[in-house]
This record gives C-alpha cells, sequence and structure tokens, in this order.
C-alpha cells in the first residue's frame, strides 16, 4: 500500500517518492485500511508543511489509496497481480534488510493489543527490522482523526470474524 501512497503524495507535492517517509498505512487491507499521513515526512518535514490541503488529505487521498486495487481492475480490465506480487517482494526485503533510520515499513502481523486494536486480529503495523527481527514501532501518538479510521478498519475486522466465526473451531485440538 505504501506502493500506492508515496507517489500520491509526490505527484501533489512535486517531491520524488523516494522523499516520503515514515508513512504508514494501517488496518485492515480492504476499503478501511488509513494511510496515516499524518506522521509521513516530505524531504524530511512533515507532509502538512508541504500540502496544505487537509481536506484533499483527509478525503481524496486516503480514498485514493482505498480503492487503487479497484481502479487498477477498472483501467487495464485485469487483476493487479503484479501490484501484488512486487508488494510481497517488497515486505520481504524490509523484513530481511535492516530499517533505515527514522524510517519504518506497514506490515499485516497479529496484534499484540497496540493502537486500540485487539490482539489476535492481522493487521498493518508501522514496523522496524533489524535484519533479523521485526517488530512493530512503539508508543507513537496518533491523532483523534487517525484513532477513528483505525478504529473503523478495526470494526470492519470484527464484522469478518463474525461471519465466519461458526467456521472457527473452540477446540485447540482441531
Amino acid at each position: 500500500m505504501k506502493n500506492r501512497a508515496k507517489p500520491q503524495l509526490a505527484l501533489k507535492s512535486g517531491f520524488h517518492w523516494r522523499d516520503v517517509t515514515q508513512l504508514a498505512i494501517s488496518g485492515n487491507h480492504s476499503r478501511t485500511l488509513f494511510p496515516d499521513f499524518f506522521r509521513a515526512r516530505l524531504g524530511g518535514k512533515p507532509v502538512s508543511h508541504t500540502i496544505t490541503d487537509n481536506t484533499w488529505l483527509q478525503t481524496d487521498f486516503i480514498k485514493r489509496i482505498q480503492q487503487r486495487r479497484a481502479a487498477i481492475i477498472q483501467a487495464r480490465g485485469l487483476s493487479s497481480a503484479k501490484s501484488a506480487a512486487q508488494r510481497v517482494v517488497d515486505t520481504v526485503r524490509s523484513i530481511i534488510e535492516p530499517t533505515p533510520a527514522e524510517e519504518w515499513h506497514s506490515i499485516a502481523l497479529c496484534a499484540d493489543g497496540r493502537y486500540g486494536i485487539e490482539k489476535g486480529f492481522i493487521s498493518s503495523f508501522p514496523t522496524r527490522s533489524d535484519g533479523k527481527k521485526l517488530e512493530i514501532v512503539q508508543d507513537l501518538v496518533l491523532k483523534e482523526f487517525s484513532k477513528a479510521k483505525i478504529e473503523s478498519s478495526v470494526d470492519e475486522l470484527k464484522e469478518e470474524r463474525a461471519m465466519v466465526s461458526h467456521l472457527i473451531s473452540s477446540n485447540p485440538e482441531n
């Protein structure tokens, strides 16, 4: 998803996509995922210093990232499988290579209760790696807007769990 979000911020700002750092994608991989632009930086400065159109950031930008897969399918008439394959490569790279200082990646992991996400849910988090061990970035303070977006994604995860709960065995031996 960062591959979707970084270019959008770069296009809007005039920066190169490589100049976009500290961008976390939170939540479920769905229509409720949240690209947390509040924490993202362009050329080392907060996004809000360069992109002052908060309405665009809070609406159009988020929708573009959430709906990018559907847009690719509509434009090409084909699945975005190549994008998914690239995301797998990028994810493996972000796990086995040390994360640069002051940067993080977004990877779906089993929640440990942080950031308002119920323990055990699989969700995307800001993560760092030392090349051997992956960890969720600790103690990031979230804005109320971000908390609400993440909560919406968690609510969706709860709905999905409820839909399949009859398929999940409560017996650990099964």
